[in-house]
């Protein structure tokens, strides 16, 4: 089994054993990311020439493929690459994070989609001459994190819910901290820091958030974080229930089966800490 990971660079392993040497070429592990994020379904032969090597002629272009595929399965197995004029991957033979938290999106489990992932996807991976490939990674780059970005919104509404304020303020700052420039999601990590009793971490934090928009934009603070913080100076402020998704939203919880532990809310608090 070869186990791709995609999200937070690129590499991979078999049986759990680091691939070295021309098996771990990016150039191979790019094409069997394209492959198996295409699926059972797979891709024409056209389109791998066209995101591969878009300026070469038809036939350097077909022999170069040629190559990487002849490369891979000398390296994995002859039926590791399916098709001819339609390429795949064999199902049995990638196990991808990709897939992973594309499943785990698929089936709203949140918190198993936030554990597997590590980083953006492919992030620092370049290929000369593959322009096609970078727009292709750019835009499963947005996705995911978009996607990401969602999940943990909806982890910390859940905690909300529950009123497992520890936990709501974890997931807060997993997003803040993703983006510290965001003034919505400085306001709900200041909001649930507050309702967790923490008055003073919530002033900090929008003291933070203030500073970094005035060192990177030269702008300052949103109408709506600046009343919650002269509200929690004044005293005036008041839990409001919870402050996650807009009313109306869909909050999942327990009834679609997914589970919020520990070992989920460390790993992407360490992912936060690092991003």
């Amino acid at each position: 089994m070869l186990e791709l990971t995609t999200l937070g660079g690129l590499s991979a392993a078999v049986d759990g054993v680091p691939l070295v040497g021309a098996a771990a070429q990016r150039s191979r592990l790019a094409l069997l990311t394209l492959l198996s994020r295409a699926g059972p379904k797979g891709i024409s032969r056209d389109k791998v020439l066209a995101c591969f090597w878009p300026e070469r002629d038809e036939r350097h272009a077909r022999s170069a493929l040629k190559q990487r595929i002849y490369a891979l399965r000398t390296d994995f197995g002859q039926d590791a690459i399916l098709g001819t004029s339609t390429l795949s991957v064999d199902p049995g033979f990638v196990r991808s994070d990709l897939l992973a938290f594309d499943s785990a999106i698929g089936r709203r489990d949140y918190a198993a989609a936030v554990a597997v992932y590590s980083g953006p996807f492919l992030d620092g991976v370049y290929l000369k001459g593959s322009a096609e490939f970078e727009r292709w990674a750019d835009q499963e780059r947005v996705r995911l994190s978009l996607a990401w970005s969602d999940a943990v919104e909806r982890l910390a509404a859940e905690c909300e819910r529950r009123r497992e304020r520890r936990d709501a303020v974890v997931w807060w700052r997993v997003l803040a901290t993703s983006e510290p420039l965001n003034g919505r999601l400085a306001c709900s990590l200041a909001r649930a820091l507050a309702e967790s009793g923490d008055v003073a971490a919530a002033l900090g934090h929008v003291k933070e958030h203030a500073a970094a928009l005035r060192a990177e934009l030269g702008i300052s603070p949103g109408s709506e974080i600046v009343a919650l913080a002269a509200a929690l100076r004044d005293g005036s402020w008041r839990p409001a229930g919870h402050a996650g998704r807009a009313a109306g939203t869909e909050v999942l919880g327990e009834r679609e089966g997914w589970k919020i532990d520990e070992a989920t809310i460390g790993a992407a608090a360490g992912y936060a800490a690092v991003a």
